[in-house]
C-alpha cells in the first residue's frame, strides 16, 4: 500500500523571466495553496500477475494581484486573478508475466474542474467612472483512456513490444 499527503502554502512575486531578467512586474504578488492526496496499492493474485491501483486528489487555490498603478488625480488601474483547481484521477493496471512474454492492460479516468477569473478595474477620477472587466477561466474536463500492449522476448537480447494501436489489420 502507498499513501501520501502533500500541502503547500506559498507567497511570491512575479517569477517569469521571459528570457529577460529585467522583464517582470515588481508589483505582482501571488498566493498558492495546494493539498494533494494519493492512495495506491498492489495486489498480486498469482505469482505471475499484479494489479496496480492508484487514486490522486488535488485541490489548488491560487490568487494574484498587482499593486494598483496610479496616475494621481487621473486614473487608477488594478488587476486581480483567482483560480480554484480540483482534480480526481483514478488508474488501474493489470500485468501478466510469462517466460517469453508479458501483457499489460490498463486504464485511467481524470476529472478536472477549474473555476477562475482575471479582473481588471480602472477607476477614472473625473468624471468618476469605474470600469470592471472580468475574464472568466472555467472548465470541466473529463478524460478516460484504456490501453493494452504486450512484450515478447524474441531472443534473450531482443524484446519486441506489440501495441494494438500500431498494428494494421487487413480489412
Amino acid at each position: 500500500l502507498q499513501a501520501e499527503y502533500r500541502s503547500q502554502d506559498t507567497e511570491h512575486g512575479d517569477l517569469r523571466q521571459n528570457f529577460d531578467l529585467d522583464d517582470f512586474d515588481e508589483t505582482f504578488r501571488r498566493e498558492l495553496n495546494s493539498d494533494v492526496w494519493r492512495l495506491g496499492g498492489r495486489i498480486s493474485p498469482t505469482a505471475s500477475s499484479d494489479v496496480l491501483l492508484s487514486y490522486i486528489r488535488s485541490d489548488v487555490d491560487s490568487s494574484g494581484q498587482t499593486v494598483p498603478v496610479e496616475i494621481p488625480g487621473v486614473i487608477t488601474v488594478a488587476e486581480d486573478q483567482a483560480q480554484t483547481d480540483k482534480a480526481d484521477q483514478y488508474e488501474a493496471q493489470y500485468i501478466y508475466r510469462a517466460d517469453r512474454f508479458n501483457v499489460v492492460l490498463g486504464g485511467s479516468h481524470a476529472d478536472v474542474d477549474i473555476d477562475g477569473a482575471f479582473v481588471s478595474t480602472a477607476t477614472l477620477v473625473f468624471p468618476p467612472i469605474v470600469d470592471v472587466q472580468e475574464f472568466p477561466n472555467n472548465s470541466d474536463t473529463k478524460d478516460t483512456l484504456g490501453y493494452v500492449y504486450g512484450n515478447v522476448h524474441v531472443i534473450d537480447a531482443l524484446l519486441a513490444t506489440l501495441d494494438p494501436e500500431v498494428l494494421v489489420l487487413p480489412q
